[in-house]
């Protein structure tokens, strides 16, 4: 799913039907903060959301996890900048 840069990546998780198996990890970044969501998954499907912590958050993770999340994220990020350099930097629309 791809959701508009000015919208919550949260907002866009929620919409999914049946996103997460249970049992399953997820990775996010800073957008995914929502602490009352990361715990009705984590009771409702036994499905852990790792999302990157500020500095300064109440419920700082285990310094391995963080790693392992980070490493994740960055070849998330990675393979993203790589379709973006495959698509045009200018469209021209000429009808609606």
């Amino acid at each position: 799913m791809i959701s508009p840069g000015s919208e919550c990546d949260l907002t866009g998780l929620k919409l999914i039907d049946n996103p997460l198996p249970a049992g399953g990890i997820l990775d996010g970044d800073k957008a995914y903060t929502g602490y009352a969501w990361e715990e009705a998954l984590l009771q409702a499907r036994d499905f852990l959301l790792i999302a990157e912590r500020t500095t300064n958050s109440k419920r700082p993770y285990l310094e391995e996890i963080e790693k392992q999340g980070s490493k994740v994220r960055k070849r998330v990020d990675t393979l993203i900048s790589g379709i973006v350099r495959l698509m045009p930097s200018w469209i021209q629309a000429v009808t609606e």
